[in-house]
């Protein structure tokens, strides 16, 4: 009986010890999952400046070219007044 007390103790403690193992390898495991998702998350605030940068600066070229047309148009409608 006795024997038996032990051999179901040892199988307790093995089973334990293969937990614990495979609690650490979790750990380890979400550990750099976290360190991976601040990566993505740097990049990602990194790209959506990047991209607001790049709205602003094409948001702007447009107003300019839409003023310089408008510049355009108004000085040939003055110029073909004037043939009139």
């Amino acid at each position: 009986m006795d024997n038996e007390i032990e051999a179901m103790l040892v199988k307790i403690l093995e089973g334990q010890s293969r937990i614990e193992i495979e609690l650490r390898k979790h750990s380890i495991k979400i550990g750099t999952m976290e360190e991976n998702i601040k990566r993505i998350a740097g990049l990602q605030n990194a790209y959506k400046d990047q991209n607001e940068i790049l709205f602003d600066n094409t948001d702007s070229m447009i107003v300019k070219k839409t003023d310089l047309l408008s510049i355009i148009i108004d000085h040939c409608k003055k110029r073909f007044q004037k043939r009139i």
